[in-house]
């Protein structure tokens, strides 16, 4: 079975026995957000994925393999369910307040599931 992306950050940072709240403070992630990404719960932003490996690489764990993993994951995203990163970010955005979004993009929102039908 394909193991996710957070699931690998747990084992990274358990190798040298970092905490969540480490992670957390350091990447400006809350501590819940950094327990349901590992837990495979949530996804992250790509540029909050890659000051994750950063911070792994100034830490001295080799991040390699998390890197791939997350090159991957995006590239299955895009290439599966979305023809835009825009796109995806419009859904992370309706999926986190649907009652606060703008006229503009309710209508971005209407093109999108048009063309994913």
């Amino acid at each position: 079975m394909r193991r996710h992306v957070g699931e690998i950050v747990r084992e990274l940072r358990c190798t040298k026995n970092l905490t969540m709240a480490d992670l957390a403070i350091s990447c400006d992630i809350s501590v819940p957000m950094v327990s349901l990404f590992e837990r495979g719960k949530r996804m992250l932003p790509p540029d909050k994925i890659d000051k994750i490996i950063e911070w792994f690489e100034e830490h001295g764990i080799d991040a390699s393999e998390l890197r791939r993993y997350a090159d991957e994951t995006r590239t299955v995203i895009r290439k599966t369910h979305f023809q835009k990163y825009e796109d995806w970010m419009l859904i992370v955005k309706l999926a986190r307040n649907l009652t606060n979004l703008s006229k503009d993009d309710r209508k971005a929102l209407n093109e999108i599931v048009k063309r994913l039908r």
